[in-house]
């Protein structure tokens, strides 16, 4: 009798990241359900019948929440989904193909990954002259195996942006020259022969790294006619910090000192930033013709954002649809982000960050700025945003192709990208106008906007508010058109009761004596004091009179005149 209730609740948890769920919330959950069944009485939650049910249901719960992570339900998906649905989404990408529709000149050869990075793709681009054997040494000389590649080419200007990890010269200023051969020859590929190598952290946290053996390039005295500029982007632990901040406002229904504490999760100057980076990346490129080398610490994360974003300015190709699938898979499956542990495994809960999602977030304030010159439109980044903890798809699962492959995740998941195809569609823009220039995006704090749709697509207040406005615009009444159009579904989805501080009509905050009521034909709550009345709602499995506010009493009533109701009477104050 819990299988509903307990589906809902584990894909709440799952939708809002796994890193949440703790034992206490689960116990609260359960007992929010036992309750509502009929089947335990919170008063009497003291006895052992009620607490041993709870605790088997509990650990059940917490089971099926750490598997979800692991082995998303695709056989239920297949099972729902539309039988001519193609199911062949895995096969969106491949590098060879890519590279070739880049038209990579012959100073670039591919070279089989093999065990040289286990995070890389199988095929790696590299500069010809190179010999295997630096290859390795430079691949050792790198924080995790991940050397210089090539990303992205432009054939016209015979440049590129190459991506890497920091180097390791650690506080000694240790250094490799066959790290500097492979920069060097990448550099003399591009008739400019220069080399401008982007540092996504700050030159402190650089720095920093270096007393851990880590660090960055030494442009004055080993990487000859090579520039160092340093991004400022923050680590994933402030942008976790930041997203946590951000989530805590748009739960919050008070609009009180909204623009305060919005300003204060920081999440629009950190999107800011990350955008700057890549505007900056993109305009040496084409406007300086230089060739781009990307870093940040293990260059999976920021370098995955700025090596993406500019390639979305830069290349038409992946402002169309399929383009868009393509980018992805390259920059952020094929690269090795680290998915697993970004999107909160409950195994690795300090690893957890909204890096793609904050991806996401600058790609729509691009398509934002320029919405004809994306073949897609939001509702695609939405999707695909939706679905990162949903637990339905395989395509977002582990932290590296190779361990996709181990997993067998392609013969046991399903991918994203099918059911997005299904949706396709909806998704085409309309008035999309392809151009072929460098998007030149506004960057400043006060361009950029927050991504609503997104963040406040569950918000009860906008859905109220949105409620009111009809095509002949804002009516005069605030509630009697939202709850008219509450009357035209079957099902009421009730406000939570800690998200109500005050009553929904009247706007007194509620206290110990004014107490929260649910009405049960809209899902607001209210006083008692607005919400006398009671009326039978059949539609809604109320064959009962039912307590309702002053507003859905006048609705139901004049819809049903057989509809009986009645007058709660107003409590005695002697």
């Amino acid at each position: 009798s819990f299988a509903g209730a307990t589906g809902t609740a584990i894909r709440e948890y799952v939708d809002k990241g796994l890193q949440y769920v703790s034992k206490d919330q689960i116990t609260s959950v359960l007992y929010s359900m036992l309750w509502k069944s009929g089947i335990v009485d919170l008063a009497s939650t003291s006895q052992h019948q009620p607490l041993r049910l709870v605790a088997s249901l509990q650990q059940r719960l917490e089971f099926v929440i750490q598997n979800s992570a692991d082995f998303p339900p695709s056989k239920l998906f297949v099972h729902h989904c539309p039988m001519d649905m193609p199911l062949d989404g895995w096969s969106v990408f491949n590098m060879k193909d890519e590279m070739d529709r880049l038209k990579v000149s012959a100073k670039w050869r591919p070279i089989a990954n093999g065990d040289i990075c286990p995070t890389y793709p199988d095929l790696l681009y590299l500069p010809a002259e190179v010999p295997d054997e630096s290859i390795i040494s430079c691949a050792n000389f790198r924080s995790k195996g991940r050397l210089p590649v090539l990303c992205w080419y432009n054939e016209k200007k015979q440049n590129g942006i190459l991506r890497c990890a920091q180097p390791l010269p650690g506080a000694m200023g240790k250094y490799s020259i066959h790290d500097e051969a492979v920069i060097k020859a990448a550099r003399v590929t591009c008739p400019a022969e220069e080399l401008v190598i982007f540092d996504a952290r700050s030159r402190v946290a650089a720095g920093g790294n270096m007393l851990k053996g880590k660090g960055t390039e030494d442009t004055v005295n080993r990487y000859k006619l090579c520039k160092l500029l340093f991004l400022d982007i923050a680590n994933i632990h402030a942008m976790r910090e930041s997203i946590d901040k951000l989530h805590k406002v748009c739960c919050n229904p008070s609009n009180t000192h909204w623009l305060s504490q919005l300003e204060s999760s920081q999440w629009l100057n950190h999107c800011s930033t990350v955008l700057r980076g890549a505007y900056v990346i993109a305009r040496h490129v084409e406007d300086r013709g230089v060739m781009a080398m990307v870093h940040c610490s293990d260059g999976w994360d920021r370098t995955s954002q700025l090596c993406s974003l500019s390639q979305i300015l830069l290349d038409p190709f992946y402002r169309t649809y399929h383009g868009f699938k393509v980018l992805v898979e390259k920059e952020w499956l094929h690269f090795g982000h680290k998915f697993e542990d970004r999107l909160g495994h409950p195994l690795h809960p300090s690893e957890r960050s909204p890096v793609f999602l904050q991806f996401l977030d600058c790609t729509w304030q691009i398509l934002h700025q320029f919405p004809a010159a994306f073949e897609f439109t939001e509702r695609c980044l939405l999707t695909i945003a939706n679905h990162l903890n949903s637990g339905w798809f395989g395509t977002f699962l582990h932290n590296s192709q190779r361990e996709r492959r181990a997993a067998s995740v392609t013969k046991r998941c399903i991918s994203l990208w099918a059911h997005v195809d299904m949706l396709k569609d909806d998704f085409m823009n309309k008035t999309y106008m392809p151009t072929t220039e460098l998007l030149r995006p506004q960057t400043s704090l006060r361009r950029l906007q927050l991504w609503f749709t997104y963040l406040l697509q569950y918000d009860e207040a906008s859905l109220a508010a949105n409620a009111d406005i009809d095509d002949d615009g804002p009516q005069l009444t605030n509630s009697s058109s939202s709850k008219a159009s509450a009357a035209e579904t079957s099902v009421v989805v009730w406000v939570p009761n800690e998200r109500a501080a005050q009553c929904h009509d009247c706007r007194q905050n509620f206290t110990t004596l004014r107490r929260k009521h649910h009405c049960r034909g809209c899902g607001q709550v209210f006083c008692s004091e607005c919400t006398r009345q009671r009326v039978r709602l059949p539609k809604f499995g109320y064959y009962k009179p039912e307590r309702v506010c002053d507003t859905c009493f006048h609705i139901y009533a004049d819809d049903d005149v057989d509809i009986g109701f009645e007058m709660i009477s107003k409590p005695s104050t002697s």
